[in-house]
């Protein structure tokens, strides 16, 4: 094939296509994984076509080689693209973000793996409200519903193996105060018991990265309270 050929005599074409290609590919794998992007089918599309441009560009720019008029001027264009690759890849990744709104949604809870929490929302919950938000390198999400006892007596068994902590009501401190984030605070009674998984902060003070998961229960109500943030 014409391209096959002159990709093989030429090998600066050879490499920015594969890099090209090879990053591109990357950038439209991590739109499948994104669940705020596969929950809103026009970002997914148009984030799939921006990433998309630059093989298409070096695509073109081959099948225009035919003409060795402008083989020199062809490989400075292909050289430009190329240097600019990350930087146009990283600029429309986070405008792209921008444009991504909460998922409300919470039939997206079974696509947001979270190790310690319920695989699936329980049959019997009621009353579901969710809210999950995804920029960039930060996560969070939050979950309520409702369920009988019998199910929160089988789930509890599973939460006291993961938590590191449990938490119940000591008569003194309404609520407990998230270490990762400075703001956050979990409140509770003494019908509630809180299963915290993580509280992780890099640093003391500010956190530049942390994270936080925990499920609180209020055994008189029977409400559940999920949360969860990455950053």
């Amino acid at each position: 094939m014409f391209l096959g050929d002159k990709m093989r005599k030429d090998k600066m074409l050879l490499i920015n296509t594969i890099i090209t290609i090879v990053i591109c590919l990357f950038f439209i794998i991590m739109c499948f994984m994104g669940v705020t992007v596969l929950f809103n089918p026009k970002i997914l599309v148009t984030s799939i076509l921006i990433f998309s441009l630059p093989v298409i560009i070096q695509l073109y720019i081959l099948e225009l080689y035919k003409s060795q008029k402008t083989k020199k001027l062809l490989k400075i264009i292909s050289g430009i693209c190329i240097f600019f690759l990350l930087p146009y890849l990283l600029v429309s990744s986070i405008i792209l973000d921008g444009m991504t709104k909460p998922i409300t949604n919470y039939k997206a809870y079974n696509m947001v793996r979270i190790k310690e929490f319920p695989k699936k929302i329980p049959k019997d919950a009621r009353n579901i409200t969710f809210l999950y938000e995804s920029i960039s390198i930060y996560n969070k999400m939050e979950m309520s519903f409702e369920t009988s006892l019998k199910t929160i007596n089988k789930y509890e068994k599973e939460f006291k193996k993961y938590a590191k902590q449990i938490i119940t009501y000591d008569g003194k401190e309404p609520s407990y105060v998230i270490e990762a984030d400075e703001e956050g605070n979990i409140t509770y009674d003494i019908n509630s018991v809180i299963y915290l998984f993580e509280d992780y902060c890099n640093g003391p003070g500010y956190c530049n990265h942390g994270k936080y998961s925990y499920i609180k229960i209020n055994k008189k109500t029977y409400e559940w309270n999920l949360g969860y943030s990455e950053w």
